[in-house]
């Protein structure tokens, strides 16, 4: 081999190399960002249990959007990632104990504001061509269908059935419901790659309204707490947002207040 054919392949070699540890650490460094920090446990003695429920469906629903919308390798795992509902939910307490901001109180008290599904995190629809024996298990309300690939998967991830349809051979499907909340599209794919399920997805909710969005940063949550108005049925019209941040040692600071005057249709 000549010697500057040998400098050629030495020089792409290192090249890759290094292109690809510029790929790793990227991909690292990103994943920082879009992980989410331990926020602190809040103090939930004074909040009713009720509101602590209603909370931790809220995180869920913040932490399924955040593996989503920043496309995290957990999208593709049914169980949603613990520390992230719990640093959520964290954040959320804290803003519910943070009685020394006026706007807290038109959130919590005044809109009660929650996190509005995208999708079902407990719900998710399986249909099937109405010719398979098992379906008769479902038919007559059983959990379970005889049927191991099906049955597997809702003794694993506790499912139920909270309804069938059928309607003819083309439409037949069965909602199935868990008491946790769970990724429920990537539960839907599990159901959908059996050979004898047509199609399956997570159960849906129309319109729009009031909800809570969050953002991660290295070092605070960010909460944005918002009404909306004007023909909600097809998507709000109107929103006005109260932004919170909540900072890695729990600390809560108000970050400020976007969109038009409440109740106005011109902005």
């Amino acid at each position: 081999m000549k010697r500057y054919d040998a400098f050629i392949i030495t020089l792409f070699v290192l090249t890759f190399t290094m292109a690809s540890c510029d790929l790793l650490m990227d991909t690292g460094s990103r994943r920082q960002v879009f992980d989410i920090i331990e926020i602190p446990p809040a103090d939930v003695s004074s909040v009713p249990t009720d509101v602590q429920d209603l909370y931790q469906w809220d995180a869920a629903q913040l932490t399924f959007r955040h593996i989503f919308d920043n496309e995290l390798p957990e999208r593709f795992i049914v169980e949603l990632p613990e520390h992230m509902i719990r640093s959520f939910f964290n954040a959320l307490v804290h803003v519910y104990h943070a009685d020394h901001i006026a706007e807290r109180d038109t959130v919590i008290e005044e809109f009660t504001i929650r996190a509005r599904p995208d999708r079902m995190l407990d719900q998710i629809i399986v249909g099937h061509d109405g010719s398979e024996s098992w379906a008769q298990k479902w038919k007559d309300g059983h959990r379970f269908t005889g049927y191991e690939p099906i049955d597997r998967l809702i003794e694993k991830y506790d499912l139920y059935i909270k309804k069938y349809y059928s309607h003819d051979e083309m439409t037949n499907w069965a909602l199935l419901y868990t008491n946790n909340p769970l990724n429920t599209i990537a539960l839907s794919e599990k159901f959908a790659s059996i050979e004898e399920v047509a199609w399956a997805e997570p159960n849906g909710i129309i319109g729009d309204g009031n909800d809570i969005r969050a953002k991660a940063f290295s070092d605070k949550i960010q909460l944005d707490y918002s009404v909306g108005w004007g023909d909600c049925p097809a998507g709000c019209i109107y929103r006005r947002t109260w932004s919170f941040t909540v900072a890695k040692d729990g600390r809560v600071a108000f970050a400020g207040v976007s969109g038009p005057p409440l109740g106005s249709k011109d902005w």
